[in-house]
């Protein structure tokens, strides 16, 4: 068992997108393909991490993507979403930021393929930060 993934909560945190401003970083789980027939029917699902600027404006830090089953237990992903933070050094300046905030969405089950590939991630990030995203001051 990794950090980012709980087999036992039936949990698997795919990979993320970090946003600054126009740029975009994005990793897909090391490993992540030799778990895949182990989640492939569970659901699909969304964590965005958004902080209000000085002006108001809603920006999104973050994007994740995770699978779950639908007995998945919410606490334990709630807690592996920031966990991820804590224990990724490509996003422990994230969990560093203040008033960051955690929202998620659920998709249907084959919304988010694994593993994810090239423009389809691409496109999946991007629909999502749109949608939350006010405007950026970075």
């Amino acid at each position: 068992m990794k950090f980012n993934t709980d087999l036992q909560a039936q949990v698997a945190i795919i990979g993320h997108a970090i946003f600054n401003g126009d740029t975009i970083k994005q990793f897909v789980r090391p490993g992540i393909d030799d778990q895949v027939a182990m989640f492939a029917n569970w659901g699909s699902g969304a964590a965005i991490f958004t902080r209000v600027s000085p002006e108001g404006r809603r920006q999104v830090k973050v994007i994740t993507l995770y699978r779950l089953a639908p007995n998945s237990d919410q606490r334990r992903l709630a807690e592996l979403l920031m966990l991820d933070f804590a224990d990724n050094p490509t996003t422990g300046d994230i969990g560093r930021t203040e008033n960051i905030k955690l929202a998620t969405v659920a998709f249907d089950s084959h919304a988010i393929p694994v593993p994810l590939v090239g423009k389809v991630a691409e496109n999946i990030y991007a629909q999502l930060y749109h949608q939350y995203h006010d405007g950026s001051t970075s």
